[in-house]
């Protein structure tokens, strides 16, 4: 039951991710497709869809939950669905531009994935790409 919870949680935030910025695009509007990407306050409102905000919301809700569902960080135990949670996570916050905290719940999920599945499985090389891209963007942020 909670490997599907987390399966679910996850699913619907990926999808909501993916979904956001190819809706803008179907309708033809290459800016605001543009500004949906980068994160852009007021992007939803451009498409007309308004439901960026409660999407967002709900896809926070759906992160939250599946750690909430995800066993429990403790000492040596590793477990693949909580890097799965934090992971998405991660995701989540990324996409509403709160990079410290993404980069953080990358990390997390980095650690569980490496613990559970191996330091070369490809859920933990896709959770370290998170940091190192995150760090980036907070390294030239500091510098602006």
């Amino acid at each position: 039951m909670v490997v599907l919870c987390l399966l679910l949680a996850g699913g619907v935030t990926w999808w909501w991710i993916t979904q956001r910025d190819s809706a803008a695009e179907e309708d033809g509007d290459r800016a605001t497709a543009a500004a949906a990407h980068d994160g852009a306050p007021g992007a939803s409102d451009a498409s007309g869809a308004g439901k960026s905000a409660a999407n967002s919301g709900a896809a926070a809700r759906d992160a939250e939950r599946a750690r909430e569902l995800a066993p429990p960080i403790a000492g040596e135990s590793f477990s693949r669905f909580t890097g799965r949670a934090w992971y998405v996570t991660g995701m989540v916050h990324e996409r509403n531009r709160r990079w410290r905290e993404a980069r953080e719940a990358f990390a997390t999920a980095a650690v569980q994935f490496a613990g559970a599945l191996g330091e070369e499985h490809p859920d933990t090389l896709l959770a370290r790409a998170g940091i190192e891209r995150l760090s980036a963007s907070l390294t030239t942020q500091n510098y602006n």
